[in-house]
Protein backbone atom coordinates (compact mmCIF):
# COMPACT_ATOMS: atom_id res chain seq x y z
CA UNK A 1 0.00 0.00 0.00
CA UNK A 2 1.53 3.77 -0.80
CA UNK A 3 1.16 6.26 1.79
CA UNK A 4 1.10 10.07 1.08
CA UNK A 5 3.85 11.25 3.66
CA UNK A 6 2.33 14.34 5.67
CA UNK A 7 4.71 16.35 8.42
CA UNK A 8 2.26 18.39 10.14
CA UNK A 9 -1.38 19.37 10.95
CA UNK A 10 -1.95 21.94 8.45
CA UNK A 11 -1.48 19.57 5.49
CA UNK A 12 -4.22 17.81 7.19
CA UNK A 13 -6.49 20.27 6.25
CA UNK A 14 -9.09 19.15 3.22
CA UNK A 15 -7.66 21.37 0.10
CA UNK A 16 -3.95 20.62 0.55
CA UNK A 17 -5.02 16.80 1.06
CA UNK A 18 -7.35 16.61 -2.23
CA UNK A 19 -4.15 18.59 -4.70
CA UNK A 20 -1.88 15.96 -2.66
CA UNK A 21 -4.17 12.93 -3.53
CA UNK A 22 -4.98 13.72 -6.81
CA UNK A 23 -1.19 14.22 -7.80
CA UNK A 24 -0.38 10.51 -6.50
CA UNK A 25 -3.56 9.07 -7.67
CA UNK A 26 -1.94 5.72 -6.36
CA UNK A 27 -1.94 6.10 -2.54
CA UNK A 28 -4.53 5.05 -0.71
CA UNK A 29 -3.49 5.89 2.56
CA UNK A 30 -1.99 8.50 5.06
CA UNK A 31 1.50 8.67 6.75
CA UNK A 32 2.17 10.99 9.30
CA UNK A 33 5.46 11.38 10.15
CA UNK A 34 5.02 12.68 13.60
CA UNK A 35 8.73 13.01 14.11
CA UNK A 36 8.64 15.75 11.28
CA UNK A 37 5.82 17.32 13.43
CA UNK A 38 6.14 20.53 14.60
CA UNK A 39 4.39 19.24 18.01
CA UNK A 40 2.73 16.12 18.69
CA UNK A 41 -0.65 17.03 19.97
CA UNK A 42 -2.79 14.00 20.85
CA UNK A 43 -5.89 15.16 21.41
CA UNK A 44 -5.29 16.55 17.79
CA UNK A 45 -4.43 12.94 16.69
CA UNK A 46 -7.63 11.17 17.98
CA UNK A 47 -9.99 13.94 16.30
CA UNK A 48 -8.07 13.31 13.56
CA UNK A 49 -8.49 9.51 13.48
CA UNK A 50 -11.84 9.43 13.97
CA UNK A 51 -12.65 11.23 11.03
CA UNK A 52 -10.35 9.53 8.60
CA UNK A 53 -11.45 8.95 5.43
CA UNK A 54 -8.41 6.54 4.44
CA UNK A 55 -5.78 3.85 6.32
CA UNK A 56 -3.34 5.60 8.66
CA UNK A 57 -0.02 5.31 9.84
CA UNK A 58 2.19 6.78 12.44
CA UNK A 59 6.04 7.00 12.01
CA UNK A 60 8.27 8.39 14.83
CA UNK A 61 11.74 7.52 13.57
CA UNK A 62 15.09 8.43 15.53
CA UNK A 63 17.80 10.13 13.85
CA UNK A 64 19.71 6.50 13.33
CA UNK A 65 16.69 5.45 11.19
CA UNK A 66 16.51 9.38 8.83
CA UNK A 67 14.13 10.59 11.06
CA UNK A 68 14.40 13.46 13.76
CA UNK A 69 12.81 12.52 17.22
CA UNK A 70 15.37 13.19 19.26
CA UNK A 71 14.86 12.36 22.92
CA UNK A 72 16.27 9.43 24.42
CA UNK A 73 14.55 5.77 23.61
CA UNK A 74 12.64 5.45 26.28
CA UNK A 75 10.95 8.77 26.20
CA UNK A 76 10.01 7.93 22.63
CA UNK A 77 8.66 4.59 23.59
CA UNK A 78 6.57 6.17 26.11
CA UNK A 79 5.00 8.20 23.04
CA UNK A 80 4.87 5.59 21.18
CA UNK A 81 2.88 3.69 23.77
CA UNK A 82 0.36 6.84 23.66
CA UNK A 83 0.40 7.17 19.87
CA UNK A 84 -0.66 3.16 19.51
CA UNK A 85 -3.90 4.03 22.45
CA UNK A 86 -5.23 6.35 19.23
CA UNK A 87 -5.70 3.48 17.48
CA UNK A 88 -4.07 4.19 13.65
CA UNK A 89 -4.49 1.26 11.51
CA UNK A 90 -0.64 0.97 11.23
CA UNK A 91 2.55 1.99 13.11
CA UNK A 92 6.08 1.80 11.66
CA UNK A 93 8.28 0.34 14.04
CA UNK A 94 11.87 -0.16 13.72
CA UNK A 95 13.21 -3.87 13.88
CA UNK A 96 15.83 -2.85 16.26
CA UNK A 97 13.83 -1.51 18.91
CA UNK A 98 13.29 -3.92 22.08
CA UNK A 99 12.29 -6.69 21.76
CA UNK A 100 9.86 -7.17 24.49
CA UNK A 101 8.25 -3.56 23.37
CA UNK A 102 7.78 -4.61 19.48
CA UNK A 103 6.02 -7.80 21.21
CA UNK A 104 3.71 -6.07 23.90
CA UNK A 105 2.82 -3.68 20.80
CA UNK A 106 1.57 -6.29 18.87
CA UNK A 107 -0.56 -8.04 21.64
CA UNK A 108 -1.81 -4.79 23.93
CA UNK A 109 -2.45 -3.06 20.72
CA UNK A 110 -4.05 -5.63 18.23
CA UNK A 111 -6.17 -3.47 15.80
CA UNK A 112 -3.20 -1.73 14.73
CA UNK A 113 -0.79 -3.38 11.94
CA UNK A 114 3.19 -3.30 12.99
CA UNK A 115 5.53 -2.73 10.04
Amino acid sequence: MLFLSITSFDALSSPFLQKRAAASPLAKGIELRLDLFPKIDLEELGKFLKTKKWPVLFTLKKPSQGGRFSQNEETREGLIEHLLSLKPDFFDLESNMRPEFIKAAIQNYPDTRII
